[in-house]
């Protein structure tokens, strides 16, 4: 009885709760304070070669599966230099979160948690 509750619980954490703590650190936060200068007067959709390099590295480098963590690292960048919006970046990260959970649920792929 257990078991469907805890899956619930871990599928709301990576769907809902992960996008928006990782989307404050990565995007709202690193990817402008890497510009220099205050970080809060950092438009979130100006480009800044290194920065957008350096955030897709390293949001790769904390997930398990690297190359497809750098993959979307950049696209959640690209959605945030795209939109400006942090919220867009959280729902891009939502959906992709969400999705892969739902693959987890139906493919028995746990190894992708």
């Amino acid at each position: 009885a257990a078991r469907p509750l805890l899956l619930a619980i871990r599928f709301i954490g990576a769907a809902v709760l992960v996008p928006l703590a990782e989307e404050l650190f990565w995007r709202s936060f690193l990817m402008r304070h890497l510009q220099g200068g205050d970080f809060r007067r950092v438009p979130l959709s100006r480009f800044h070669p290194l920065s957008f390099l350096a955030v897709a590295i390293l949001f790769g480098l904390e997930h398990h599966l690297v190359v497809a963590g750098m993959l979307a690292g950049a696209a959640y960048n690209m959605v945030a230099l795209r939109t400006g919006s942090l919220g867009c970046c959280v729902l891009a990260h939502a959906v992709t979160n969400g999705l892969l959970g739902l693959w987890v649920l139906y493919a028995g792929a746990w190894e992708l948690w």
